[in-house]
């Protein structure tokens, strides 16, 4: 036929089929179809809503870890005796004015050492709870 290109077909191979593919023979292998089904539009403008998300986060932490201030210290506020009163050494700390509750949790910027300092009070009448808070502290 003249003025027809010839197009030669394109699934064809040099070798076997599937048929011998599936007896052993060498030859063509079977095609692996993919493990991530496609899934609905809603669930896949949730994905790359949640991919957002993740990247946001990363950045946020990235800035963290990585800038100019870093990420504040955690200082354990633990009482020695029954006496201690921990939220005055929370208010001496913190330099600030007004009373802090004991089971409050606070960071303020130190101007000294010029990184944030989060405060963490612990109850001493459970051991438990001061032994996580001191695997966990940075500052004692």
């Amino acid at each position: 036929m003249p003025g027809k290109k010839q197009q030669n077909k394109r699934f064809k191979g040099s070798s076997g089929g599937k048929r011998q593919a599936f007896k052993g023979v060498i030859g063509k292998e079977r095609s692996k179809t993919s493990a991530m089904k496609v899934g609905l539009k809603i669930e896949r403008k949730n994905a790359s809503k949640q991919k957002l998300r993740h990247g946001r986060d990363l950045l946020v932490q990235k800035f963290r870890l990585h800038g100019q201030i870093g990420p504040s210290k955690l200082v354990a506020l633990i009482p020695i005796n029954d006496n201690s009163n921990i939220p005055q050494a929370m208010q001496l700390l913190t330099e600030k004015t007004e009373l802090a509750l004991e089971s409050s949790v606070r960071t303020v910027f130190s101007r000294a050492s010029k990184q944030f300092l989060t405060f963490i009070p612990v109850n001493i009448q459970s051991p438990f709870s001061v032994l996580d808070l001191c695997g966990v502290a940075d500052i004692f």
